[in-house]
Formats: C-alpha cells, structure tokens, sequence
C-alpha cells in the first residue's frame, strides 16, 4: 500500500493528472445467437486519487480480480519508439529496394502526439516520409482514440477534451 501513497504523493505535486490504469477485463460476452464466451478488454480509466488503502479511478464497471497496469506520459519512451519505426522503415526500404515498390502509408495518430507532447513538428510522419519520399502517407488524424493524456487542446463550452497519445503506421507495397 506505500507505493499507492507514493503515487498519491506524487499527484498531488503534478499540474495535470497524467496518471491512468489500463484494466484488463475478463467477461462472458456473445453475440447474437452465438453461445456466450470469455473475451478481454482493455479499459482506461484515469486516477483521481490514491491513499495509503485505495486508489481511486474515474469510471466504472471494476471487478475483484480484474488486472491492471498503470500509465503515464511518456515523451521519450514514445521518441524511442518512433524512433524504431523509423529505423525498421529504412531496413524495409533498403531490403526490397529492386523487388517492391512503396505505394503508399497509412497513419493512425492524434493531435496529443504531436509538437506539444514530442517537442518535434510531424515526428510520427517524419519516419515514413523521411523513408520514402514522396510516396503518398495518409490516415486518421484523432481526438481520442484508445490511450491516455490529458493535453486540452480545441476547448468547446469549457469542456476538457482527454487526447490520447497513440500512433500506428503502416506501409504498404507491391512487386516491381
């Protein structure tokens, strides 16, 4: 329970709650007529508080038994990873420079990882277009996707959107 105080602690000294748990949700689900059968979720749920006993999550639908993990903004470890994309891109490019073509990318990102979170303009589409050049990259552009943040941008009626810090990439190509 010390390490729940610790992370109150912590909290309480943060301008922004930046601190959510990831729940794994184990439950019997069908579908239509389908009989019913175990499936996981992944739920956020963001950390108001914490004492030396609890810790105290927005939302509900928690059960005994339900795992979880915690979250947090992470600039550099997200870096990092864009970082082996863009080095994994450059690895694809060099070994099917004679045998396939890139006809295009597609991107899944949001407007809480761009300069404010990574301190860098167009840093998850730099590693595709950097890579190859002038191939077409397009995708969905988000305001909260699956993740956590809390980065308020586009405030309307005083209400504090929660953008999420998430990215995906993909490339596609064909034989020369």
């Amino acid at each position: 329970m010390r390490s729940l105080f610790s992370i109150s602690s912590k909290m309480s000294h943060a301008s922004d709650n930046d601190l959510y748990i990831g729940v794994t949700k184990r439950r019997k689900c069908s579908v239509g007529s389908e009989k019913k059968k175990l499936v996981s979720t992944l739920a956020f749920h963001e950390v108001s508080r914490g004492d030396e006993e609890y810790l105290y999550v927005v939302g509900d639908g928690i059960k005994t038994g339900d795992t979880f993990q915690f979250f947090y903004p992470y600039p550099e470890g997200a870096l990092m990873s864009r970082n082996v994309v863009f080095d994994n891109l450059r690895a694809l490019k060099q070994s099917n420079a004679d045998k396939k073509v890139m006809c295009g990318g597609l991107i899944f990102s949001c407007c809480g990882r761009g300069e404010s979170f990574l301190e860098q303009p167009n840093a998850d589409s730099l590693a595709f277009s950097e890579n190859f050049e002038g191939v077409s990259l397009s995708g969905v552009f988000c305001c909260g996707e699956i993740g956590r943040s809390s980065v308020s941008i586009g405030q309307d009626n005083g209400a504090m959107p929660h953008l999420k810090n998430n990215e995906t990439l993909a490339a596609s190509e064909r034989k020369a």
